[in-house]
């Protein structure tokens, strides 16, 4: 899908969602944001290639946006077909991006130790996701520029909260931000048009921030993976959606640390998931954030319970 005639949006689908990667071609540079998962390459990006006329080896670069294994699983392949492609990520996700047993450390041992353990299937897809690991070349920070030519450069900004190290682009040339998974609305919704999974986020402070780092650039464009292209009048109301997302994650938690004694992780994952929805595993990521942003803000407590941590309201414990 040509967006302008220097962005095309080749537009997949993964698990019944849409999974979309981005190819900007500039006089001096061709990236790729994102490289989906092992098979993307393979059955989308390259025969899009073609069909447009861009040699898969005319890829410099391929920006990384996070360490979600939809997002980087294709890095290989790409490798293969572009041996001097630059890989490029945020410093924050290079491990998880490059060491299998980094990223399901990170992303699921937590779960584990606070009493209720991710199902085994996450951790056989992910594997399966992963791909061959391949190196990132450019560990990247926040502000840095690539210049694609002809005056249009294009900046890498940390938006983390969903992973710690997530990039986002901006593109002043056509006002256009693409945020991977920064931002996630209230949901991923289905290629079938059903809630498909929950906003997961490592950090919900972090996750703000980073709605509020897109809402201040005034974007006249939202491209993302999950999602269909957002313009005018839905850029700030998937920003507020997302941003009220949030919002009644908090509300719901407190409610429950209200009507609880002490609250155990599988009861606020299980809370979360009746009470705001729509149903997903990764509402471990999103509980998780959510109970350690209260305790940061002494509004709970995390006390040993019977084997593991257990939350307690603040209020109610002064009682």
């Amino acid at each position: 899908m040509l967006l302008w005639p220097d962005v095309h949006r080749i537009e997949g689908e993964f698990n019944g969602n849409a999974l979309c990667v981005y190819l900007l071609r500039g006089p001096q540079a061709t990236v790729l944001i994102d490289s989906g998962v092992p098979s993307t390459p393979d059955a989308l990006i390259f025969p899009y290639l073609e069909r447009v006329g861009v040699p898969p080896a005319e890829i410099a670069a391929v920006i990384v946006t996070h360490a979600s294994a939809d997002h980087f699983g294709g890095n290989a392949a790409l490798r293969r077909a572009a041996p001097r492609v630059q890989i490029i990520a945020h410093r924050l996700d290079v491990d998880s991006i490059t060491d299998v047993e980094h990223h399901l450390a990170e992303n699921f041992a937590d779960a584990a130790r606070l009493g209720y353990p991710w199902p085994e299937v996450a951790f056989t897809s992910t594997r399966a996701l992963f791909g061959p690991p391949v190196p990132v070349d450019w560990a990247a920070e926040d502000g840095e520029v690539i210049d694609l030519g002809d005056n249009w450069r294009i900046t890498l900004l940390h938006t983390p909260g969903h992973t710690p190290g997530h990039l986002s682009v901006w593109d002043p040339r056509h006002r256009a931000i693409f945020i991977g998974d920064a931002i996630l609305g209230a949901g991923v919704i289905s290629l079938a048009g059903r809630p498909a999974s929950p906003p997961p986020y490592f950090d919900a402070d972090d996750y703000l921030n980073s709605i509020a780092t897109v809402e201040a650039l005034a974007p006249e464009y939202i491209l993302a993976t999950h999602y269909p292209v957002m313009s005018g009048g839905e850029v700030p109301a998937f920003l507020e959606e997302s941003r009220a997302f949030v919002a009644r994650c908090e509300r719901a938690l407190l409610e429950l640390l209200a009507h609880a004694e002490a609250l155990s992780f599988r009861e606020a994952v299980e809370g979360l998931e009746a009470r705001v929805g729509p149903p997903g595993a990764t509402w471990r990521l999103t509980a998780r954030a959510h109970l350690s942003r209260l305790v940061s803000q002494g509004r709970a407590r995390a006390v040993e319970g019977p084997g593991y941590s257990v939350w307690v309201s603040s209020e109610r414990g002064q009682a």
